[in-house]
């Protein structure tokens, strides 16, 4: 998928644009956590299916940019994607359904990686 730049839009539009929840004839969701790194906005989406009665949840990613004439916009994904972001926070991983088991060793692998920076600072 590509960018979407909605006219006129500001960074906070396009983050309160993503979190808010919505509604179709047989699904609705939310935003149940979200935070910012950087110009990542990580979210844990809950979808509700109405025909089964199925609650799921899944990690959402969208980077965040302008389109060098002030306008902001947004490119969205899922982990099935593989996003090549890992900042996610760890604890988006519980309770959110897998869909791709090596992405989320490569955020395991870079929580790791920062935590062990941080010990080094720190000595």
């Amino acid at each position: 998928m590509g960018w979407l730049y909605p006219y006129g839009a500001s960074r906070k539009d396009i983050i309160n644009e993503r979190c808010a929840p919505w509604k179709w004839e047989k699904a609705s969701g939310q935003t149940i956590k979200k935070c910012l790194r950087g110009n990542v906005l990580w979210r844990v989406v809950e979808v509700y299916c109405q025909p089964t009665g199925n609650f799921e949840r899944y990690i959402a990613c969208d980077l965040l940019q302008t389109d060098g004439t002030g306008n902001w916009g947004y490119k969205d994904m899922d982990e099935s994607v593989g996003p090549y972001q890992t900042s996610c926070p760890l604890s988006y991983l519980k309770g959110t359904m897998v869909m791709n088991k090596d992405w989320r060793g490569w955020v395991r692998e870079y929580h790791t990686r920062k935590a062990e920076k941080r010990k080094a600072r720190k000595v």
